[in-house]
């Protein structure tokens, strides 16, 4: 009788924690229609810092919020970027733009992209008819699908990505490193053919994240999800990431034009184009780079991918031994200016978000390849860098493919053309991190890594 009184106060104990729990997420998996996506007010990386930070941000502290903190919050880095934005005027603040102008944006872009509950994209505009039809044909941005991607969202992803995906949800700020924000439409790991800076991910790149997660993040698999989950929240993720572009790029020149009437304030009142006109040639302009990156996947030469891929041990050896010299010889890479020592002794440096990174230490036994572990996804890293990270590009355009190593340059190991040297870097970076394989470099070919 009295473990049955016990039971039932647990469940009395209980019953007020799991109403709370109700009231708080909703009865449905839907935002709430009143719910709008807010308009940003935190700081704009149009550059990276270049300035050098010491550590790691702290936990709970991501490095641009401590240009508003408290003295000291992140210790004598929060001088030097706040230094860096004095000088190089490529860290903008939106909350110097008026009430009304900020206001104009928020309704344009509500115009474009809708609200949580109910997300689309459209353009708005005969103009733009075209770039609707082709967004939602080959990029599934339809109303239906983008709903749906938006209660699997709010679900699996806003904790740590953030209602409007800026990566700062309630989990965002205490986990390193930081969930991405997708608002500036930059990914790191892709395979379209685009250049740096522009480059967008395809929808596969995307579906290879949700189904592996990102190897040492808290990035995990949504592999359990249904096909159907899976494509509506690729769609929904690429819905954020143009809406958060487009808001991005227009604060940026808005910022900076209201700058330079600041400092000439007799020049002429030109307010240039209408706020709507900008958020949709913007939004046009992010759309079609998506489009692009569709078409634009990047294929490794086949027969070169096979002969790699039948290598014996002691050719891949071999390889390796090309691969180190390679990476060593700043000739032919600029791998070893920032993986110095291999990585054992890299610096830390911000990327395109403003967020703190270091390039990764390749000796590790338990080397965490964010990308990929996979050939093809070192392959990819190699030859096209990592979009927002400042790792370059091996091989700049497809006639650099043929290109050979110069002529002046001396080296013990005869190359073959570039896209070989991509497999030897990939099998170099492969095997280092095993120790057998490091004396086996050493004993036979010479290269000291330890």
């Amino acid at each position: 009788m009295s473990s049955r009184r016990f039971s039932i106060r647990i469940l009395v104990g209980l019953l007020p924690v799991v109403l709370g729990i109700v009231l708080v997420s909703g009865c449905d998996d839907a935002y709430d229609v009143n719910i709008l996506y807010p308009g940003r007010t935190d700081f704009l990386v149009e550059k990276p810092p270049t300035v050098k930070p010491t550590r790691y941000d702290p936990p709970g502290l991501l490095p641009l919020l401590a240009l508003d903190g408290d003295k000291d919050s992140f210790g004598p880095d929060q001088d030097l970027l706040s230094r860096e934005r004095e000088q190089n005027h490529t860290i903008l603040d939106p909350r110097t733009l008026d009430q009304a102008t900020l206001q104009q944006i928020n309704l344009a872009l509500r115009d474009l992209a809708g609200r949580p509950r109910m997300p689309k994209i459209d353009l708005n505009h005969n103009d733009y008819e075209e770039t609707n039809k082709a967004l939602v044909r080959e990029l599934k941005l339809d109303r239906k699908t983008l709903a749906a991607g938006s209660r699997i969202y709010r679900t699996q992803c806003l904790h740590c990505h953030g209602l409007t995906g800026d990566g700062r949800g309630p989990t965002g700020p205490w986990v390193n490193p930081h969930p991405r924000d997708f608002r500036q439409g930059i990914f790191k790991f892709t395979s379209s053919g685009q250049d740096l800076g522009v480059r967008k991910p395809r929808r596969e790149d995307l579906r290879r994240t949700l189904m592996n997660g990102i190897e040492g993040t808290s990035m995990p698999s949504f592999a359990l999800l249904g096909s159907d989950q899976i494509e509506a929240l690729i769609s929904y993720v690429i819905h954020l990431s143009i809406r958060g572009e487009t808001e991005y790029s227009v604060m940026i020149d808005l910022v900076k034009e209201a700058d330079e009437k600041k400092k000439s304030p007799s020049q002429s009142d030109d307010s240039g184009p209408p706020i709507i006109q900008r958020v949709r040639e913007a939004a046009e302009r992010t759309g079609q780079r998506w489009l692009e990156a569709q078409k634009s996947g990047v294929v490794p030469n086949e027969d070169l991918a096979k002969k790699f891929e039948s290598m014996t041990h002691e050719q891949r050896l071999e390889s390796a031994a090309r691969g180190y010299e390679i990476f060593a010889t700043k000739e032919l890479s600029a791998c070893g200016g920032c993986h110095v020592n291999f990585g054992r002794d890299a610096q830390f440096s911000y990327d395109a978000w403003g967020t703190i990174i270091r390039p990764r230490n390749l000796t590790l036994t338990q080397l965490n390849l964010r990308g990929g572990r996979r050939p093809i996804d070192l392959y990819w890293r190699i030859r096209m860098g990592i979009n927002g990270a400042d790792m370059p590009p091996l091989i700049n355009n497809d006639a650099d493919l043929a290109a050979t190593a110069p002529t002046d340059v001396k080296l013990k190991h005869k190359l073959g053309v570039k896209e070989e040297w991509i497999w030897d870097l990939v099998n170099f970076v492969q095997l280092i991190p095993y120790p057998e394989v490091r004396k086996d470099l050493k004993a036979k070919y010479g290269i000291e890594i330890d």
